[in-house]
This record gives structure tokens, sequence and C-alpha cells, in this order.
């Protein structure tokens, strides 16, 4: 758990306020710019390779997932928009562009599974995680840190009762919002680097009782439908599904978001 904590915080440290796209390579910044320009040009398949190549070098960005994604639903190839508008969105909840994209590659998908509400304390929890990005939450946690200090040392500097009170209240609140904000930003990075959910890339998976070909199977599930993934036994994962049925599959027809 410490260990988690104390990567956790490396990271938020090392983050910046820029996309990661800007430090990549000027080679993989310019596989972005061609697979733009070939989007442009309505060449679809190139431009899926080319994004596909800059992600591989290790350009990750809302926007590329995103873009990606239009490449793919353009050429029809519905799981996989899906699952790219997921990753977009996984980076950037509040892109309305990719949200609005999304719906319409689950529109054409055969037979969607039902989509149960999700709790309400749940969805407004995550719409706030999602205002902003990890590093910046920290980064907002770590000035009122610095803040909370300050107003600790003029508290010790402070001549009079009235300036001392007022500097301690300060303190205390600096120091409460330092905790918050950091309790936020450990909540967002959790989310931007989950990978317990996952995209159905084939047609017709089965979805089966137990981990085994040889299982009785429960349902069919459609390919583009989304998934939430729990343990893996000898190549098949059990997982959840957005009407909280549960079976299992072969991991092989996943891919994770």
């Amino acid at each position: 758990m410490h260990t988690s904590i104390a990567k956790y915080l490396l990271i938020c440290c090392l983050t910046t306020l820029f996309c990661r796209t800007a430090g990549a390579v000027p080679a993989a910044k310019d596989l972005v710019k061609q697979g733009n320009d070939a989007y442009a040009g309505a060449q679809y398949n190139q431009a899926a390779d080319l994004y596909e190549q800059a992600l591989a070098q290790g350009v990750e960005s809302a926007a590329l997932y995103y873009n990606l994604g239009n490449a793919y639903y353009r050429l029809q190839k519905t799981a996989s928009a899906i699952l790219n508008y997921e990753r977009a969105l996984r980076l950037q909840p509040h892109n309305k562009a990719a949200q609005s994209n999304l719906q319409l590659a689950k529109d054409r998908i055969a037979n969607p599974i039902d989509e149960l509400p999700e709790v309400f304390y749940r969805r407004w929890w995550a719409a706030v995680l999602g205002l902003l990005p990890s590093g910046l939450w920290a980064g907002g946690a770590v000035l009122f840190l610095w803040l909370a200090a300050g107003l600790g040392a003029l508290f010790l500097l402070s001549a009079t009762a009235k300036q001392k009170k007022r500097t301690f209240t300060g303190a205390i609140a600096c120091l409460v919002l330092a905790v918050l904000l950091h309790v936020v930003a450990y909540n967002r990075h959790q989310a931007e680097t989950a990978n317990n959910f996952a995209v159905v890339m084939q047609q017709a998976v089965a979805l089966k009782k137990g981990p085994s070909d040889s299982s009785e199977g429960v349902a069919e599930l459609p390919e583009g439908v989304k998934v939430r993934t729990n343990e893996r036994v000898n190549g098949w994962v059990r997982i959840t599904l957005t009407d909280n049925r549960e079976g299992w599959v072969n991991e092989q027809n996943l891919t994770t978001i």
C-alpha cells in the first residue's frame, strides 16, 4: 500500500500541465500530424495506422484516442471505435465530442446490453474527479500545503492574539484543503490508470458459467460491449456486464480500456 501511494505521488509530481504528446519525440509527433492529414483526406485506414504507430511510440492523449476512434468509426470498426472513445474519456471524462461519438458508436451494436443507472453519489463523485487531471489536483494540494506551512510560520511570528487566531485558522483550513485535494488527486490517478474495464472485440462471444469451453453458456455477447473485468483463471476472465450479470469469457476476446 505504501509503495502504491509513493508511486502515485512520484507520478503526480512529474506530471505537467500539458498533454504527454507535447513531450513526445519529433518522429512520433510527425506521425500524429500525418494521421491528421490522412484523416482530413478521407484516408481513414492510413490515418488509423499512423495513429496506432504514434501510440506505439508512447504518445498518448485524449485527442489522439478520439481521432483514432473517429477513424475506426469511419471504417465501420465499431468495437475499435468504442475502445478508443472510452480511452479518450478515461483521460478526459468531460469531453463532450467523445461522449457524443461514443453513443453513436454504441448505437451500432447489435443486441446491446442494458446499462443500469449508476448510483447518484458515484456519478457525482466521478464528475468531480473528471474536472481536472490528477496532476492538477495534486498541484493544488501541494499549493495549499505550502500555504498552510506559510501561515503556520506567520502564526509563530504573530505578535497579537488576533493575528495568531487568524493565521492559525487559515493554516488549518489550508491543511484540510490540501488533504482533500490529495484524496481527489489519488482517486483521479486511479481512474486514469484503471485497467479493470475492457471491450468485447469479437462477434458473438460466449459468456460462460465457468472458466472453460465446456462450461454452460449464459449469454452471447455482441461486439463492442463494455465490461468490467475481475479475476483471471487459465486464460479466462470473470466479467460483470452493465446489467450486473456475471460470467466468464476467453481473455483473447477482450481488449483493456
